[in-house]
C-alpha cells in the first residue's frame, strides 16, 4: 500500500482497495460464472460419458481379440468368462455402474482349457445418452 501526504491539509491519502470491496466483487464473480456453467447445461457432460462408453467398448474388443488368439474362439460370458490375464477391471458403464451387455454367439461346448463355453462370434453393446432417443452402439467381432 503506497502512503501519500495531501500538501494542503497532510492527510493521508491511501491507494488499495477495501475488504468490502474485494467481497463484493469475488462475489459478483461467483455469480457469473455460476450463470455460465448453467447455461452449458448436461450436454458435455454426456458427450463424455458416450466417449467413455465408446472407448471401453473398443477394450473390452480388444480383450476378446486376444483371448482369442489363445484359445480360438470367444468367450460365451463376460465377466466372468474372461480372465483377469486379459483385463485386470472390466469396465462398467460410468453413469449406472453395470457391466455392458455382453452377447456370444455360436457358442459350443468344449473341454479345453480356455472354457467349457467357446463362442465364434461375440457382440458388446452399450446405451448411449447424447441423443434424444436412446442409441444402441454395439461392437462385433468383424
Amino acid at each position: 500500500m503506497v502512503t501519500m501526504y495531501n500538501v494542503i491539509g497532510m492527510f493521508k491519502i491511501r491507494f488499495g482497495f477495501t475488504l468490502i470491496e474485494l467481497v463484493i466483487t469475488i462475489g459478483l464473480i461467483a455469480i457469473m460464472s455460476a450463470a455460465a456453467i448453467s447455461l452449458i447445461g448436461p450436454q458435455p457432460q454426456r458427450e463424455a460419458r458416450d466417449n467413455r462408453r465408446k472407448a471401453d467398448l473398443q477394450t473390452l474388443a480388444a480383450a476378446f481379440e486376444m483371448y482369442r488368439n489363445d484359445c480360438s474362439a470367444y468367450p460365451a460370458n463376460y465377466p466372468a468368462g474372461l480372465p483377469a490375464a486379459y483385463l485386470a477391471a472390466p469396465p462398467t458403464d460410468p453413469k449406472s455402474g453395470v457391466n455392458y451387455v455382453y452377447a456370444g454367439g455360436t457358442c459350443t461346448v468344449s473341454s479345453a482349457s480356455c472354457g467349457n463355453n467357446l463362442c465364434k462370434t461375440f457382440q458388446i453393446c452399450a446405451t448411449l445418452e447424447d441423443s434424444g432417443t436412446p442409441t444402441v452402439f454395439c461392437v462385433k467381432n468383424p
